[in-house]
C-alpha cells in the first residue's frame, strides 16, 4: 500500500473552492460562470438524495445495516440528511470542509427536513473514530481526490467492526485509449452543458479538461488503473465490484472469467463502484458519539474518548479541546486545525 497522502497545499485548496462554492450556491455572489447556481444545485442535490436513498435501501434488503452510519467526504451532507430523515437513524457526515457541512442547515431548511446528521469535519488520511467501531461506510465521487486510494480504502476498513460493509461510487478509471489533442470546455459551462453527445463523446478520447478544482490545487486523479482499485479493496473478503464501461457495459472487478470485460474497461476506462466486507461477524455497535476519538492522542497511537459539550468536544487524556462551530465539530489534529483554520484558534 502506498504511504502517498493527500498534501497540506491540496487540503487549502479543497477548503477554498468549497467555501466559493457555497458562497455562489448560499450566499446568491457569483463567483464562478461554470459552476452552478443555487437553483441549479438545488436540483442536482435532490437527484443525489433520491438516489441515494434508493440505493440504502437496496442495502439494507441485502442486510447491510443503516444505524451508525459514517459517509466520508459528505460535502453538503445531502445524502446523510436524507438518509437520517428517512431512515430515522444516526448518522455522520464527514469532509474536510466547514463551509459545506455547515450550509447542511441551509439544505435542510429548502428541503424541509428536520433532523440533521452528526457533522464533523476531519482528514480522511486519520479518521478520528475508534477501529472496528462502525458498521457502515459509504462515499460517492471521494477517492478519486487523493493520490491513491488505497490508504483512504485501509483508514474507512480500520473504522469498521468485523463484518461490517464499505460502499463507494462514482469513481474513475484510467482509460488508456485517449489522445489529448486540445482543451474541452469546462464540464459545468454553458458549453460544456451544451454539448451534443456526438461532441461530448469525442472530447472524452481526445480532450483534456479544466476544472476549477484543479486550478485551486484540488487533487483531481481519473487515472486509477483497475490494478489499483484491485490492491485497494484487498482488506475486503467479499468485493462485489462492478466497472461501468463503452456502451454501458458492468464489467466484474474481481470475477475470474470477466478478462475481456477488464480489458475493455483498461482500454475505454469507466465508473467503478462497489460493496465490500470486513471480515468478521457483525454485534450491535456502540452509539456514534461513542466513537469519537482525540486525533492529537490519535497521531500518538492512542484512541482517547471524548467528552462532549455544547460549544467544545475535549478529550480527558491530553486536555486538548476542539471546537463545535455552527453546529460542527472540527475534530482535526491541532496544528492541522490552525493551519488550515487559523481563525478557530
Amino acid at each position: 500500500m502506498s504511504d502517498e497522502r493527500q498534501p497540506l497545499a491540496a487540503q487549502r485548496g479543497e477548503i477554498a473552492f468549497r467555501a466559493k462554492l457555497v458562497r455562489q450556491q448560499v450566499a446568491g455572489e457569483r463567483l464562478f460562470d461554470d459552476e452552478f447556481d443555487a437553483a441549479g444545485i438545488e436540483a442536482i442535490l435532490a437527484e443525489r438524495m433520491t438516489d441515494t436513498v434508493a440505493t440504502l435501501r437496496r442495502l439494507q434488503a441485502a442486510g447491510v445495516p443503516l444505524p451508525g452510519f459514517l459517509e466520508l467526504g459528505a460535502e453538503r451532507g445531502q445524502r446523510s440528511l436524507a438518509l437520517v430523515n428517512e431512515f430515522g437513524e444516526p448518522g455522520l457526515a464527514v469532509d474536510l470542509s466547514l463551509d459545506m457541512l455547515q450550509s447542511c442547515a441551509h439544505w435542510a431548511t429548502r428541503f424541509a427536513l428536520a433532523t440533521l446528521p452528526l457533522r464533523l469535519v476531519a482528514d480522511a488520511n486519520r479518521l478520528p473514530l475508534r477501529s472496528g467501531s462502525l458498521p457502515l461506510v459509504f462515499c460517492y465521487q471521494t477517492l478519486h481526490h487523493f493520490p491513491d486510494p488505497a490508504p483512504i480504502v485501509a483508514e474507512c476498513a480500520r473504522l469498521l467492526a468485523p463484518g461490517g460493509w464499505f460502499y463507494f461510487a462514482e469513481e474513475p478509471v484510467l482509460r488508456r485509449l485517449r489522445c489529448r489533442l486540445y482543451q474541452a470546455p469546462a464540464m459545468y459551462s454553458t458549453a460544456g452543458q451544451g454539448a451534443s453527445r456526438l461532441r461530448q463523446k469525442l472530447d472524452s478520447f481526445c480532450a483534456w479538461r479544466v476544472c476549477n478544482e484543479t486550478e485551486h490545487g484540488v487533487i483531481e486523479n481519473d487515472d486509477i488503473p483497475l490494478a489499483t482499485w484491485r490492491r485497494a479493496l484487498a482488506p475486503f473478503d467479499r468485493r462485489q465490484v462492478t466497472v461501468t464501461t463503452i456502451r454501458q457495459r458492468q464489467v466484474d472487478l474481481f470475477a475470474p472469467g470477466d478478462g475481456w470485460g477488464r480489458l475493455l474497461a483498461g482500454w475505454f476506462g469507466g465508473q467503478v463502484q462497489g460493496l465490500c466486507r470486513k471480515p468478521g461477524e457483525l454485534a450491535a455497535g456502540a452509539p456514534l458519539p461513542a466513537a469519537l476519538v482525540c486525533p492529537d492522542c490519535l497521531a500518538a497511537g492512542a484512541e482517547q474518548p471524548l467528552t462532549a459539550g455544547a460549544e467544545h468536544y475535549q478529550c480527558a487524556a491530553c486536555g486538548t479541546s476542539f471546537p463545535v462551530a455552527e453546529g460542527v465539530l472540527v475534530l482535526l489534529p491541532t496544528a492541522q486545525r490552525q493551519a488550515l483554520y487559523p481563525q478557530l484558534g
